[in-house]
């Protein structure tokens, strides 16, 4: 199975100029810790809800944080058990899906869980 095969859509990507309160809010309605950060359609990062709250100044632009660089992305073609582990490892709440060019597609969100993972038959 194949990153493709997994997309979701339902969170949207966050601007670099949109503030830190804004993110937060998001995160908070849709449920997750993580947010990718998108620019004329290209993946700049991803931001936390735990960089937010470590920067202390809801106000601030989301572009005054250290983003979590482009290994926290996949391409489109990744394998699942990549998508797995890249997940699990960092405690990622949604992965980005790119394309070839660094362009900004999707995401894959939390929900590819344990239970996702054990009744999918490899």
């Amino acid at each position: 199975m194949k990153a493709a095969e997994l997309l979701h859509n339902d969170v949207p990507p966050i601007l670099p100029e949109e503030s830190m309160e804004k993110a937060l809010s998001w995160m908070d309605e849709f449920m997750v810790k993580h947010l990718p950060v998108v620019k004329d359609g290209k993946y700049l990062g991803l931001i936390s809800d735990e960089m937010i709250l470590d920067h202390n100044t809801l106000s601030d632009d989301i572009s005054q944080l250290s983003l979590m660089g482009r290994q926290y992305a996949v391409k489109r073609t990744a394998h699942m058990y990549k998508v797995i582990h890249l997940m699990s490892s960092h405690l990622l709440t949604l992965i980005p899906v790119v394309g070839d060019q660094n362009d900004f597609l999707v995401y894959l969100i939390e929900s590819l869980n344990e239970h996702d993972c054990i009744t999918y038959r490899f």
